[in-house]
């Protein structure tokens, strides 16, 4: 039972756990879809269904809806997702329900890093302000402002295009639609006028699209994904995709343009960043009375990069991917270019009216829009558990419409995979169900800027078209199976074009991306990559996690460093701090010093850095104090506001959680206030019977054992005195456990006791703090589920009992916690305490035999042991017994608390032994104290047992001298460098009752018997050093009948 020692029970013990909880980590969420009777492919442990990835997350969903039907369950790592493709589900999911329970889309945050607070990403009440905010945006009115803006931007595209046709008449569309949208939502985001076509390396420019660098399988999002509790590591460590460089420079921008508003050094744009800042100064926000709360800078900020990120990207790929559609479909194009030339006859300039009249036009979009949608995926999150059409979907449930898959259903779409705008004509548009066709999403959380990206998409394809016309040529490819790509794929293709001006050649449109075959994806994906990042292709590079890969590389990469940094990130807690104290390990911390023992390694720390020190129990930074001032502010001056609590464990309290001893701020205060008059001078007179009647059983069985054999084991008498006295006081049992020791009652108080300081699970939680609420979970508990089973038929027998008056009302603490259920004994004034739950009186009854049994038994033995080590002082003390209660008369209470040298004797007992070793207490909140600034959540510790040692305070602090606690020199003692039962409002609330029964029993033994040391007796002891303040072997001792008892002793004799 040393601590990590090589191959130790415990460390096997440990080793099986962790397997254990890796096997269960890994297998823990797949039930979710089963449960519900959803069909879908079996999960990986960990994984889940990504490695389906591979396929193409297109191609992936289509199988899924091929083989399952509309409805169906994956896995993204640990996270189910429903996926469904039925119209009613859709609708409830997307609008019935989206303000109520689907209200948010999937939060992954860090990723969002500075864009926590954009419109795609705010949740609830802030989406729903900032979207308040940002919708007058995009009224036909204001979109019609910003016509004139957008007419700009396409003037430029169409002569850059025209310079490249009179070059070479083959483009990659994508060099010309990216500008294009670029400009366009820079300028009516930012109000930044920048040509990036000619200009591309400007500093915004470049900026914007560091932004647009990401990647759908990088690493640190595959972690999230299947470690998510990583995630708020990562947001601690300000881990993002955003650069914080590129979020500088738009912090930069806004406030210089902002300034430049608000000083009226420029002139008044139409554009979005002007409705925010008007937000701001309660502008053009009035909902009929009500004002919404305008934006922050910070939000302001986020709105505006999130418009280029979604602005940008999506409507360069809709284009490309609708030039592509006309180049391929030539009639289509013809069609369309003569409705242009029927609107805009001659090249006439564009219109906004025109524009959104024209139909073809609209039905061509559209049709591209079903091929290639904006959105491949939508996804809402579940609030909180919910049926839908006979479906439970749990909380935190992600709920999924593969909208690429929807949009190319066969049974809603004939000929799905064809290119027919017809579909969208006026006579047909109206029986397309709206919940079959969403490319921008649909409900309350939809695309904001949609209209927005069809009338920028919509001009620049007309002014094109008056001009030229697209056709494929020897590089174009075939997009067939262009499902097989992925999102992110799709999502960056490039499409290559051949321009003439002269409308009636045949002109040509290639791509540079290379499709995806079924015969060589990962060849096909590999090449993808390497053009868009302009380096070689290689077979093998940033295909989904194959074996080496640069990811995988990463991935280990990132996973090493994150281990390291989790192992050594703590520990410069003290070292800020300006406290010295030992080094610690990574993990580890401090604890391997415990192996000496607790109260060595405390003393052995004190001896080298003096009365402050800083020690990590695990990661667990704990600051030591011995300096008096700060003990007094600590435990009793800052007790209510700051040092409140002591550790929490979380799962190994059980069912013990809402004890008094674990309870935390309020319902520590307000259980304590019940309990507290338990223990008045009252209260303890009226119970002194009944533990009179169990130090009775106590002496008769020593009279016996002393009959038999004169050498005993004190803990073994101690024990089931403490036993009777406590359980019968807070239970109200009365059992003689020094008799009957397999009674029910008795053993399963003594399974509640066996606590293990060194057990693996405080191990792992110690040195892991994020498994304590997986643990918790999982109902992982010290005290057996069978144990408080037990308990707490027995406290329902008992209270029923009592409620119903077949039972004798006893004065116990139980009747105290009843009573305090009806509202009696429990009002302080014209105020009365909420009463306890049956729950709260459980567990302040085990509590009470907990620390009540082990602690008053141990210090009964440590008392025995000092008293027999010194007979001089025992011969002292049986002279006041027998002064005070002459020829063994009975005890009486008021003559027991009055015995001076009695309480001298067990004082200093309790110095040299005390019943808490530490005294712990955490921050609530930074606190400086003594210059010394205390960091929130913290632990402050006292090693009491060194405390009670110090040299400088005791004078010989091993030696044992009751006169120490005299009359004399009890006044000199400073409370703050002797508190064997703590102090301040959180000191141990039975100390009375302690010192009374282990008083009682004391003075009957010893008018009966001596204590003497005998071959067996261990001097000096050795403590076991594992945790709880206990002897490595049981204290033996000869107890000798006293043969000459005095009659009549005179006071006198207790002063020589």
């Amino acid at each position: 039972m040393s601590f990590l020692p090589y191959f130790s029970a415990e460390t096997w013990t440990l080793l099986a756990l962790l397997i254990t909880l890796i096997l269960v980590y890994g297998y823990w969420p797949y039930g979710v879809f089963t449960k519900m009777g959803v069909p879908g492919p079996k999960p990986l442990p960990y994984f889940g269904t990504m490695m389906e990835y591979r396929k193409g997350i297109t191609n992936f969903d289509t199988e899924c809806f091929q083989k399952y039907g509309r409805i169906w369950g994956i896995y993204d790592g640990r996270q189910p997702v429903l996926c469904i493709m039925d119209k009613s589900m859709i609708k409830t999911v997307l609008i019935k329900e989206c303000y109520n329970i689907f209200t948010n889309r999937r939060n992954f945050m860090f990723l969002s890093g500075e864009m926590f607070d954009a419109v795609s990403v705010a949740e609830d009440d802030t989406w729903r302000r900032i979207r308040s905010v940002l919708s007058p945006s995009f009224t036909s009115g204001r979109l019609k402002e910003m016509f004139c803006n957008m007419k700009q931007h396409s003037a430029n595209l169409l002569n850059g295009m025209k310079k490249q046709a009179d070059k070479d008449q083959t483009i990659e569309v994508k060099e010309f639609f990216g500008p294009y949208s670029m400009d366009v939502v820079t300028s009516t985001s930012f109000s930044v006028d920048i040509d990036s076509l000619n200009n591309p390396s400007d500093p915004f420019v470049s900026n914007v699209k560091k932004i647009l660098k990401f990647d759908l399988f990088n690493p640190l999002f595959l972690l999230i994904l299947l470690f998510p509790f990583i995630g708020p590591i990562l947001e601690k460590m300000k881990f993002t995709f955003a650069p914080t460089a590129v979020m500088d420079f738009f912090y930069a921008s806004l406030a210089k343009i902002k300034s430049g508003r608000d000083t009226g050094n420029s002139t008044n744009r139409v554009d979005f960043l002007q409705l925010m800042i008007d937000s701001q100064k309660g502008s053009d926000t009035k909902t009929g009375e009500e004002q919404t709360k305008g934006l922050t800078d910070h939000e302001i900020l986020s709105q505006a990069i999130i418009f280029i990120f979604a602005g940008y990207e999506t409507s360069s790929s809709t284009m490309s991917f609708l030039a592509y559609n006309l180049a391929t479909n030539p009639h289509v194009m013809t069609k369309l270019q003569e409705e242009i030339d029927t609107v805009f006859p001659n090249k006439a300039p564009i219109q906004y009216e025109a524009l959104m009249q024209m139909d073809y036009l609209d039905c061509v979009l559209n049709e591209s829009l079903r091929l290639y949608p904006i959105a491949p995926r939508l996804e809402r999150v579940a609030k909180k558990t919910v049926e839908i059409n006979g479906i439970v979907i749990p909380k935190d449930c992600v709920v999924m419409v593969p909208t690429w898959t929807l949009h190319r259903d066969p049974e809603i779409w004939s000929d799905p995979e064809e290119f027919k705008p017809e579909r969208f004509s006026k006579e047909n548009k109206e029986s397309i169900d709206p919940y079959t066709y969403m490319p921008f999403g649909a409900g309350p959380r939809n695309c904001i800027g949609m209209r927005f990206a069809l009338i920028m998409i919509k001009l620049a394809m007309v002014e094109i078209l008056q001009s030229f016309t697209f056709s494929v040529c020897d590089e174009t490819e075939s997009t067939e199976k262009s499902n097989e790509r992925s999102v992110v794929e799709i999502c960056r293709v490039h499409r290559r074009t051949r321009l003439e001006p002269d409308r009636k050649k045949q002109l040509k449109t290639c791509q540079t991306i290379g499709e995806l075959n079924s015969n060589e994806p990962e060849r096909k994906r590999s090449l993808c990559f390497q053009k868009q990042r302009g380096g070689e292709p290689e077979e093998k590079m940033m295909s989904f996690l194959p074996y080496f890969s640069a990811e995988t590389w990463t991935l280990l990469a990132l996973l090493i460093t994150l281990i390291l940094v989790y192992g050594y990130w703590p520990y410069g807690v003290f070292t800020k701090m300006g406290v010295p104290g030992p080094k610690p390990l990574p993990y580890f911390g401090t604890m391997m010093e415990y192996r000496k023992g607790f109260t060595n390694f405390d003393t052995e720390c004190f001896q080298k850095y003096g009365r402050i020190w800083g020690i990590y129990d695990g990661r667990q930074p704990v600051l030591c104090i011995m300096d008096q001032s700060l003990i007094k502010t600590v435990l009793i001056k800052e007790c209510y506001n700051i040092f409140t609590n002591r550790r929490n464990f979380m799962f190994l309290n059980g069912e013990l959680f809402d004890a008094l001893s674990f309870a935390e701020d309020d319902t520590w205060r307000r259980i304590r206030s019940v309990l507290s008059p338990s223990f008045t001078s009252g209260r303890l007179k009226e119970m002194f019977v009944i533990m009179k009647q169990h130090s009775a059983n106590l002496l008769n069985g020593m009279k016996k054992q002393a009959d038999k054999d004169q050498t005993i084991e004190v803990k073994e008498f101690f024990g089931p005195y403490s036993m009777d006295v406590v359980t019968s006081t807070a239970f109200s049992v009365d059992i003689d456990s020094l008799n009957n020791p397999s009674d029910p009652f008795v053993s399963n108080v003594k399974k509640m006791i066996k606590f293990d300081m060194f057990n693996p699970l405080l191990l792992l939680v110690v040195l892991f703090p994020f498994t304590g609420p997986i643990l918790e979970k999982m109902k992982f508990s010290f005290f057996p589920s069978a144990v408080t089973d037990f308990f707490y038929a027995s406290l329902a027998k008992i209270k029923s009992g009592r409620d119903t008056g077949n039972s004798t009302s006893r004065v116990d603490f139980l009747q105290l916690m009843i009573d305090s259920q009806k509202g009696n004994d429990t009002k302080t004034g014209e105020e009365q305490t909420k009463g306890l739950t049956d729950h709260e009186i459980l567990s302040q009854a085990m509590i009470f035999i907990f620390g009540g049994y082990e602690t008053s038994s141990t210090t009964m033995s440590f008392l025995a042991y000092n008293l027999a080590t010194n007979p001089h002082t025992m011969t002292k003390l049986q002279e006041e017994i027998d002064t005070v209660f002459p020829n063994k008369a009975p005890i009486q209470y008021e003559a027991l608390m009055q015995m001076d040298y009695l309480d001298c004797v067990l004082n200093e007992s309790l110095r040299l032994y005390p019943v808490m070793l530490r005294l712990e207490r955490v921050a609530k909140k930074t606190v400086e104290i003594n210059g010394i600034v205390i960091p929130k959540d913290c632990v402050v510790l006292v090693p009491t047992w060194t405390l009670h040692r110090d040299p400088e305070i005791w004078s010989d602090p091993e030696e044992f001298k009751p006169e120490r606690f005299s009359k004399e020199n009890k006044e000199s003692i400073d409370p703050y460098t002797y508190m064997p039962f703590g102090a301040g409002p959180r000191n141990c609330i039975g100390m009375r009752f302690a010192l009374i029964m282990i008083k009682l029993a004391m003075v009957e033994i010893l008018q009966s018997f001596t204590f003497s040391v005998c071959d067996e007796t261990e001097i000096p002891l050795e403590m076991d050093i594992q945790g709880m303040l206990m002897p490595k072997r049981p204290i033996k001792l000869r107890l000798e009948p006293r043969s000459n008892i005095p009659s009549n002793t005179t006071t006198t004799s207790l002063k020589s």
